[in-house]
């Protein structure tokens, strides 16, 4: 299984990356990477915690579409 970092500045390589809305193998979920990224913009970093959005890499087929309590911590943390 391929793992990809994504930031946003690989928009411009979009094209060549697969990309699903349904989570399928082989591809990386749009969903997923859309809330790491919009983590991003609400200013929280990279986490160390595997099962976060905030985790700084993914997996084909990987669905990270729920927020740990690792990235919710990092939210309240910054917006008390």
């Amino acid at each position: 299984m391929e793992i990809l970092v994504i930031h946003w500045s690989m928009t411009r390589q979009a094209s060549r990356v697969p990309w699903s809305t349904t989570g399928a193998q082989n591809y990386y979920d749009v969903q997923t990477i859309a809330t790491h990224e919009f983590g991003h913009w609400l200013s929280l970093g990279h986490t160390s915690v595997a099962a976060a959005v905030m985790y700084p890499t993914f997996s084909t087929g990987q669905k990270v579409r729920t927020l740990n309590s690792d990235d919710i911590a990092g939210i309240r943390y910054i917006y008390p």
